[in-house]
């Protein structure tokens, strides 16, 4: 109940599903972390990788965290650029129809991002 209240007043909680088995799915990013998905790894001549990684062991929960690298921001010492944590998604099956939910929902907020090739 806690994180349905969550997702009325706070705009890191994007998304809270709650299916037939009662465990929630909770898709978590902020307004800037898509500005810097779209920006970083959907650009046609110099894109990021976007990756998931679901981590085990916390306990009747699971956590799938998304990294990128930022482009704009290069580390001093070996000038390479920074990996930042994206999307979070907390949720307690691993099963394809959690994951369609939650990846049908970050897509649908992506879709106007440039995925043009740059044939030159």
């Amino acid at each position: 109940m806690q994180v349905l209240a969550e997702s009325q007043t706070d705009s890191f909680v994007q998304q809270v599903t709650v299916g037939a088995d009662r465990v929630p799915s909770v898709v978590l990013f902020t307004a800037r972390q898509l500005w810097e998905l779209r920006s970083f790894c959907f650009d046609a001549r110099c894109g990021s990788l976007l990756s998931f990684d679901k981590t085990h062991n916390l306990g009747c929960m699971f956590v799938t965290v998304s990294t990128y690298q930022n482009l704009a921001l290069d580390r001093v010492t070996s000038g390479a650029p920074s990996t930042f944590i994206g999307l979070l998604f907390i949720h307690g099956k691993s099963t394809t129809e959690t994951y369609n939910v939650s990846f049908s929902s970050i897509a649908s907020r992506l879709q106007d991002a440039n995925f043009q090739v740059d044939n030159t």
